[in-house]
């Protein structure tokens, strides 16, 4: 069955080439970009009713393809494919993470069951063609569901997979989303920093950082209770030997661009001379590189608007950007440049010259997991 499944873009794409004149180029969010033919729709509306009936199927790989193949769909066709049948389509896949579904009583080895991924990755494609305006129904269901994924009686993992979707389709939503903030975003990340899991703490650090981002002065109120597990985790020991993707140092690096995603949005509530000596303190980030951009971004920034409170950590600055700078280092060779010639302004700092040649950091999933 789950061979069946995966041929049913092909059917999709073929009519596309057949009536369409071949794959659309669309772009996110934008539902009228072009008009479909009645052949392509009718084979839409075919393709999501059918794999609608296949997720009611006992087979947990069934049910994993399914929700993939959906994706493949989506990515395909663009906003187009989320009209008529695929709104129903969308809502029961969204009930699979209730755990009640028919190959949920199947037995599993991972510790994340793959339909549950499944269904979690296919939410985050849908705010990826979708955007800003994902619907309001959807939005409120997909959240309440993941709301209830992500409080404490859950196994840990599924909660830090619970945690990335969370923030991925944050990400993806440009602002949408505050509605859900007390009643699942808030208790979601404030369980999650609870929690002794650093997978956890830092999924949470990373999703808390998008909110602060989307929401702006909509969360100004709350900065000071935001920022206190950011400020204990900036304080987190990290062993010298700590290689690990999902230790303490990855932990600390997504804690830090919190902090500097909530000094972006509303500087006036971050009380800097009280952050930036433990912010400072925990860098240069140690492996979620592609973070690079954003935490040195605010440095620069601060230290361009040569604030008191930051100019007087020049020292710790002029450590920092040494260690960015370095050819050896792994930040991106733009985000070099741009703190060689930052680093004129710091006390005791010459400028070094430009290397011809640079490394570049790998790029990290965008759901954080």
């Amino acid at each position: 069955v789950a061979t069946i499944v995966e041929v049913l873009p092909s059917l999709v794409i073929h009519s596309l080439n057949t009536h369409d004149g071949g794959v659309p180029e669309w772009t996110k969010g934008v539902m009228d970009e072009l008009s479909l033919s009645e052949e392509t729709t009718m084979t839409l509306c075919t393709v999501w009713t059918n794999l609608r009936q296949l997720l009611s199927h006992d087979d947990k790989l069934v049910v994993k393809t399914v929700c993939d193949t959906a994706r493949r769909v989506l990515t395909a066709v663009g906003p187009q494919s989320t009209k008529g049948t695929f709104s129903a389509c969308f809502e029961d896949i969204v009930e699979l993470l209730k755990k009640e579904a028919p190959c949920s009583f199947q037995e599993g080895l991972e510790s994340v069951d793959e339909y549950l991924r499944g269904a979690m990755d296919f939410i985050v494609c849908v705010g990826k063609v979708l955007g800003p305006t994902f619907p309001s129904a959807h939005l409120e269901q997909a959240m309440g569901v993941l709301g209830e994924l992500s409080k404490p009686h859950n196994p840990t993992e599924e909660r830090v997979e619970t945690m990335a979707t969370i923030a991925g389709l944050l990400l993806e939503l440009e602002g949408l989303g505050f509605g859900c903030w007390k009643g699942v975003l808030s208790p979601a990340i404030r369980n999650a920093f609870a929690d002794d899991s650093l997978r956890l703490q830092r999924n949470a650090s990373y999703a808390l950082g998008i909110c602060c981002k989307q929401f702006g002065t909509s969360l100004a109120d709350e900065y000071p209770d935001l920022l206190k597990p950011l400020m204990a985790i900036l304080e987190k020991e990290i062993p010298d030997n700590d290689d690990d993707q999902n230790g303490v140092a990855v932990c600390v690096d997504n804690a830090a661009s919190s902090v500097c995603r909530m000094i972006i949005a509303v500087p006036d509530k971050v009380p800097i001379d009280l952050v930036i000596p433990k912010l400072l303190a925990a860098l240069p980030l140690k492996h979620d590189m592609e973070e690079g951009k954003v935490v040195y971004g605010c440095l620069l920034n601060l230290l361009e608007q040569r604030q008191e409170d930051t100019m007087r950590f020049g020292s710790e600055m002029k450590r920092i950007f040494d260690a960015v700078t370095d050819e050896d280092s792994q930040v991106d060779e733009g985000i070099k440049e741009q703190m060689r010639r930052a680093t004129i302004g710091l006390p005791g700092c010459k400028r070094k010259r430009s290397p011809q040649t640079g490394t570049r950091g790998g790029k990290k999933p965008v759901n954080s997991r």
